[in-house]
């Protein structure tokens, strides 16, 4: 069952930049999600919930003996992690056939996407997801005998060599991170 976008879907809702087509809907999505990206930055770095997130994730026990509520953030954490997910499950919905195991083959392109952009931030995870998603578009124009069984597989492969050749994503690690 396909459910409809939230954003214009018909034929004629592009933009013909160059040769390229930009669609309507995703458009809409990218600046969605830059919103809520925007949003969680703010979050992170304005608010005392924001330092209350960093101080849990870097010392958990020294967090819970200046009085943070360890389980109250974790809980916030992880409700924001599934209303983020159930906001880019609806939006995605539009684009691809609803079933149950639909978010699988999306968080196997998400977790390389995130890895190929270091694992540090929500904005280097865009990064390297908007990259992976260039990359792969690229691979499917252009290799004729590639299709979306063999992207799924390419996704994986760009997980272990990132993993296994730049660990730290392509982004160089700082030195606050390498002292942790």
């Amino acid at each position: 069952m396909f459910l409809g976008s939230p954003f214009p879907q018909t034929v004629d809702d592009r933009w013909d930049i160059g040769g390229a087509r930009l669609w309507h809907d995703s458009v809409g999505i990218t600046l969605t999600m830059v919103a809520v990206l925007a949003l969680l930055a703010i979050l992170q770095r304005r608010t005392k919930a924001g330092l209350a997130f960093r101080a849990v994730t870097s010392n958990r026990t020294g967090s819970s003996l200046v009085g943070i509520r360890v389980s109250r953030v974790l809980m916030l954490g992880w409700a924001l992690a599934a209303g983020i997910g159930a906001l880019a499950g609806g939006l995605i919905a539009g684009q691809i056939n609803v079933r149950p195991d639909m978010m699988g083959r999306l968080l196997v392109f998400g977790l390389a996407a995130a890895t190929l952009g270091g694992l540090r931030s929500p904005a280097l995870a865009f990064v390297g997801g908007y990259l992976f998603a260039f990359l792969e578009t690229m691979l499917g124009g252009y290799v004729s005998f590639v299709d979306s069984q063999v992207t799924l597989v390419w996704a994986l492969l760009v997980l272990i060599l990132v993993l296994f050749i730049r660990p730290s994503g392509l982004m160089p690690r700082t030195e606050a991170w390498q002292r942790q």
